[in-house]
C-alpha cells in the first residue's frame, strides 16, 4: 500500500509552469473517460482534488450518418493515446516519478460499443456505438421470437439497438464475410486493452453494460450467446473492476513511458463512474446527469432488492455459432460460466428500467434517454439560434416570469431514438406539436428543454416506485451495505453509519415498517449540458418538484474513475464512504411548488402526444 504524504507543489518544481500551484496529497492517480464524443483524462491527488492544469481533452472521430453511429477503433486508440502523452507532459521532466508517484490508472468507458476483431487483435468492423440503429429489425425480431421479460430479468438490458446482441445479428446478416473473421467481440475498452496489453478482461460494470452477461451468475449468459452465434470464447473473460493489467507493450510503452508498469484498473461503465464522481452513493442519493443524452441513475446493493417469483427456466439452445477458437489472448470459456438459465432466488428484476453493475454486488440502476445536450445543439443550429450561450440565458431567464408551457408546445425529445422508459427498438423520431406562425425559436427550445425533463419524470417516478423500500427504510441498506475496502473485501456496515448518509427529511419507522410516503431522493445533477445551460438545472426542479443540486464540475465520471483507482490501491478506505472524501461542490435549485402543479398538469398532453 502507498502511504500519503503532504508536498507543496511548486509550479517550477512539480507541476508545468502555467499550471498554477498548490498543495497536493499523495500519491496521485489518473483517471481516463473514454465517452462517445470525447476522451479525456485527468489527475487527480488522495484527496480527489484535480490538480489544476493537468486536464486533456480530445474529440472521438465519430462517424453519425442517418441510423449510422461508429468510430474507427484504430483511430480513437491514438485519440488516446495522444491524451495521455499531453497530460505526461505537463510533468516537470526533471522531477522523477518517485517524488510525485501516479500509483493506478482509473478507467469510465461507455457502456454500450461493440466491435469484432481478428485472431490477430485487430479490427474486423468499426465500432458499433450506442446512438446506432441499424440494428433495430434484428432487435424487434428478438423481442418477438424470444421472452423480453426474461431476458430483462437475467441480463438487466433490452431487446433494443443500443444492445450487443442485436448488433452481433445485425453483422451476421449484413456482412457474413467480415463476421466469420471475428475471433472476439469487445467493447471499444476492451479493444484499447487489447492492444495496449495484448490480452484482454473486462470487469463485471462494463459487461453488464452489452445485454450478454447473466445478472444470476454473473458469467455470459451461454444460452442467449448460442442463439445469436457467439461462443463464450469470443468474449473476454470477466473480473472485479479492482482487477489490474500493467506492463504496457511496444511503442505504447515508449509514447507513455511513465506509465509502463502503472497499473489500469479494469474499465468500469461510465454512468456508475458518474455517479460515484457526484457523491450518488446510495439509494437516497441518486445521480441526474444530461450531457449528450440524459440519464437517471441509483447505486443499489443487489441484495437490498426485492426478488419476484422466477419463471421456468428455458432449455438451453443448441449452438449455432461458428467454428473458433481461443481468441486472440488464448483465453478459452470463463470458469463458472452457466449451461443454461438459472431459476435461482437471487435474482432482482426491476421492470422497465435497466440494471447494470458497478461490481459484482452492487448495481446501478435507473433509465437512459437518447437526446440530451445533442438536441439542444442540434437546435441552435437548426433554428439559426444565436451563437452566445449567455444571449439564449438570458432570453429563456426572461420566460421563467411566464407560466409554465405557455408556448403551447408539446415536444416528444426523441431526435436522437428512444429508449426509456419502454424501450421500442423502433423509434418515429422527434415531435414538436402546437406550433403557430406566432411560436419564437426560443419557445421552441424552452419546450424542448422542457420536454427532456417530462420523459426524465417518468423515470423517475419508476425509479421511485421501484426503490420505495430503499428509501422508506434506511435499515434495508444498512443490512446489506457493504463497505468496500481497500483491499476489496466486503464488511457489513453499521446502521448508524448507513443512515447518516440518507436526506434530511425524517421518517418514523416502527419494527422496520415504514409509515410515511416514500422519500424523495437528494438528486445530484451532472453532465456538459447542464453545466452550460443552468437555466435547465431550474426547469428540471420545477417539474421533478425535488431540489437539485447540479455539480460544478461537469467532469464527474473523471471524478468517479479517479475514485475507484484510490480505493483499489488502497487509498481509500471506503469506496461508499460519504465522509471520507468531500461531495464535489455545486449550485442547488430550489423547485417552485406554483410551476410544478403547472408541470404535471401538462403531464398527460405530453404522454399522449407519445403514444
Amino acid at each position: 500500500m502507498i502511504t500519503s504524504a503532504r508536498l507543496a507543489a511548486r509550479a517550477d518544481s512539480a507541476l508545468d509552469p502555467d499550471a498554477g500551484a498548490g498543495e497536493v496529497s499523495l500519491p496521485l492517480v489518473i483517471a481516463v473517460d473514454i465517452g462517445t464524443t470525447h476522451c479525456r483524462a485527468q489527475v487527480f491527488d488522495r484527496l480527489l482534488q484535480p490538480l489544476p492544469g493537468f486536464y486533456v481533452t480530445q474529440p472521438q472521430p465519430v462517424v453519425v450518418q442517418s441510423d449510422r453511429a461508429e468510430i474507427d477503433p484504430e483511430a480513437a486508440l491514438l485519440v488516446l493515446v495522444d491524451v495521455l502523452e499531453q497530460l505526461l507532459a505537463r510533468f516537470n521532466p526533471a522531477l522523477s516519478p518517485e517524488r510525485l508517484p501516479i500509483v493506478a490508472v482509473g478507467v469510465s468507458a461507455l457502456w454500450h460499443s461493440l466491435v469484432g476483431v481478428d485472431r490477430d487483435g485487430y479490427p474486423v468492423t468499426p465500432c458499433l456505438l450506442w446512438p446506432d440503429r441499424r440494428s433495430s429489425p434484428q432487435a424487434e425480431r428478438l423481442r418477438r421470437q424470444l421472452d423480453p421479460d426474461e431476458y430483462h430479468r437475467r441480463t438487466g438490458a433490452f431487446f433494443h439497438p443500443s444492445f450487443s446482441a442485436p448488433q452481433i445479428l445485425w453483422w451476421r446478416e449484413n456482412a457474413p464475410d467480415r463476421f466469420r473473421q471475428v475471433a472476439r467481440w469487445l467493447t471499444l475498452a476492451e479493444y484499447f486493452y487489447l492492444r495496449l496489453f495484448g490480452r484482454t478482461a473486462t470487469s463485471f460494470s462494463l459487461a453488464s453494460g452489452t445485454g450478454l452477461l447473466d445478472q444470476e451468475t454473473l458469467g455470459w449468459y451461454e444460452p442467449f450467446l448460442a442463439r445469436i452465434g457467439v461462443y463464450p470464447e469470443q468474449l473476454s473473460p470477466i473480473g472485479e473492476v479492482d482487477s489490474v493489467m500493467s506492463g504496457l507493450r511496444s511503442p505504447f510503452a515508449e509514447h507513455l513511458s511513465r506509465l509502463a508498469g502503472t497499473p489500469f484498473l479494469l474499465p468500469a461503465g461510465d454512468g456508475a463512474c458518474d455517479n460515484l464522481g457526484a457523491h450518488a452513493l446510495s439509494p437516497r442519493r441518486w445521480a441526474l446527469m444530461v450531457g449528450t443524452s440524459a440519464a437517471l441513475r441509483a447505486i443499489v446493493p443487489a441484495r437490498a432488492l426485492p426478488t419476484p417469483p422466477a419463471p421456468p427456466a428455458p432449455g438451453s439452445a443448441p449452438r449455432s455459432g461458428p467454428e473458433l477458437g481461443a481468441g486472440p489472448g488464448g483465453h478459452g470459456p470463463r470458469a463458472g460460466s452457466n449451461a443454461e438459465p438459472s431459476a435461482g432466488p437471487s435474482r432482482p428484476y426491476l421492470p422497465n428500467l435497466f440494471f447494470y453493475r458497478l461490481l459484482r454486488d452492487q448495481l446501478v440502476v435507473g433509465g437512459a434517454l437518447s437526446t440530451g445536450g445533442n438536441l439542444i445543439e442540434w437546435l441552435r443550429r437548426t433554428l439559426l439560434l444565436p451563437g452566445d450561450p449567455e444571449l439564449l440565458q438570458e432570453e429563456l431567464a426572461s420566460l421563467a416570469s411566464t407560466a409554465p408551457a405557455a408556448h403551447g408546445l408539446h415536444v416528444v425529445p426523441d431526435w436522437g431514438g428512444r429508449r426509456s422508459p419502454d424501450w421500442p427498438t423502433h423509434s418515429p423520431g422527434g415531435i414538436i406539436s402546437g406550433l403557430t406562425l406566432s411560436t419564437r425559436p426560443i419557445e421552441i427550445l424552452q419546450a424542448c428543454l422542457e420536454g427532456v425533463g417530462y420523459r426524465l419524470a417518468v423515470v423517475y417516478e419508476q425509479l421511485q416506485k421501484e426503490l420505495r423500500e430503499q428509501l422508506l427504510n434506511p435499515a434495508i441498506i444498512s443490512a446489506t451495505t457493504p463497505v468496500a475496502t481497500a483491499a476489496g473485501t466486503p464488511a457489513t456496515a453499521t446502521a448508524a453509519a448507513a443512515t447518516a448518509a440518507s436526506p434530511a427529511t425524517a421518517i418514523t419507522a416502527a419494527a422496520g415498517t415504514a409509515t410515511a410516503a416514500p422519500l424523495a431522493p437528494a438528486l445530484v445533477a451532472t453532465g456538459g449540458a447542464l453545466a452550460r445551460w443552468p437555466v435547465w438545472g431550474q426547469i428540471l426542479a420545477d417539474l421533478l418538484g425535488v431540489p437539485i443540486t447540479v455539480a460544478g464540475s461537469s467532469e464527474t465520471a473523471l471524478r468517479g474513475a479517479a475514485r475507484l483507482a484510490l480505493w483499489a490501491s488502497g487509498n481509500l478506505r471506503d469506496l461508499f464512504g460519504e465522509q471520507e472524501l468531500p461531495p464535489p461542490a455545486g449550485t442547488t435549485f430550489t423547485p417552485d411548488p406554483a410551476r410544478h402543479r403547472a408541470y404535471r398538469s401538462k403531464v398527460q398532453d405530453t404522454a399522449s402526444l407519445r403514444r
